[in-house]
């Protein structure tokens, strides 16, 4: 695999117990990322990162991380902000700084011609709304969808933009240009109010050509479903310590899978069976829980992730 990854990378600043601030690297697609190559595949990151202090931190991150940022455009604007809190059970709820920052000011020039030399792009968070950035990358997308497989990850942040109408406007377009979503059932619940999330994956497979749609569900665990095929399974039981990256994580597992097991492309992924389906949600599961064990996101590594599935 070649993954290209696209989308923010940013600066969390946590909470902590005492009352101090803590500055994380963070941004779904750079945990995504980071999580890829900590699962020993080949990464590149598409985003753009200010020069200034935070974006040094977050540059040397990528390359510590090995993940390669050739791909990574020096931006002018300052490095965008989340505040992070935690709650009691490790949840964690987040604010945004966003407003002319380095991640959303995209321009058409700052992208590459096309992407025929990857095999997968995943794309997802604050990318696909946040203005101008939003307009540039997804006409972008249109023209460069049929040259890889393309995996969505809507990551809905309702503190960014708190209503479920104009956030749907906003997201539902991208669906035309996915091979696979990875959604939660939280997501859908707000984009959806009066629908369950079955009725919404229904209705995605009915208007769009997705052909794998994951699901998570928090502690209850996750569904990956085909348009014939469907597979729900449990979150092992791990003492968690804060779910930030958790699902960033569980995007990489998919992917990581999928490649391992010769179906990362566009052709196969109609074809996968029950069997292949499991194997493929037990291992994200299993990456995800581990993830949730430590402080931040922490993503395992491939025998991490192995020996945890051996062990249950």
């Amino acid at each position: 695999m070649k993954a290209l990854v696209c989308g923010e990378a940013l600066i969390d600043l946590v909470k902590q117990p005492d009352g101090s601030w803590i500055a994380h690297n963070g941004g779904g697609p750079l945990n995504t990322a980071k999580a890829l190559a900590k699962l020993d595949k080949k990464v590149e990151f598409l985003g753009r990162i200010a020069t200034d202090p935070f974006g040094e931190q977050l540059r040397g991150d990528l390359a510590s991380s090995s993940v390669a940022t050739k791909q990574v455009v020096a931006a002018a604007e300052p490095t965008s902000l989340a505040v992070v809190e935690l709650e009691n059970d490790g949840r964690a709820t987040y604010s945004f700084y966003l407003k002319n920052t380095s991640n959303f000011c995209w321009r058409d020039t700052e992208l590459p011609a096309d992407i025929a030399e990857f095999d997968l792009l995943h794309i997802g968070t604050l990318a696909l709304v946040i203005e101008p950035g939003r307009e540039v990358l997804f006409d972008w997308l249109a023209r460069n969808h049929q040259s890889a497989l393309v995996m969505l990850d809507l990551n809905i942040r309702p503190s960014v933009i708190s209503n479920p109408d104009e956030y749907r406007k906003l997201v539902e377009p991208w669906l035309e240009f996915g091979d696979i979503l990875k959604v939660s059932d939280e997501d859908l619940n707000f984009l959806y109010p009066k629908k369950t999330w079955s009725e919404v994956v229904a209705i995605y497979f009915a208007q769009t050509n997705l052909s794998l749609i994951a699901v998570t569900l928090g502690s209850e665990g996750a569904v990956l479903l085909t348009r014939n095929t469907k597979v729900q399974l449990p979150t092992p039981l791990v003492k968690v310590v804060d779910t930030v990256g958790a699902g960033d994580t569980f995007s990489a597992g998919l992917l990581a899978k999928l490649d391992s097991i010769g179906r990362l492309a566009k052709s196969h992924l109609s074809q996968l069976d029950e069997g292949a389906l499991e194997a493929i949600l037990k291992f994200a599961i299993a990456a995800a829980a581990l993830n949730c064990t430590k402080a931040g996101a922490a993503p395992p590594t491939e025998a991490e992730v192995l020996e945890a599935l051996d062990g249950n």
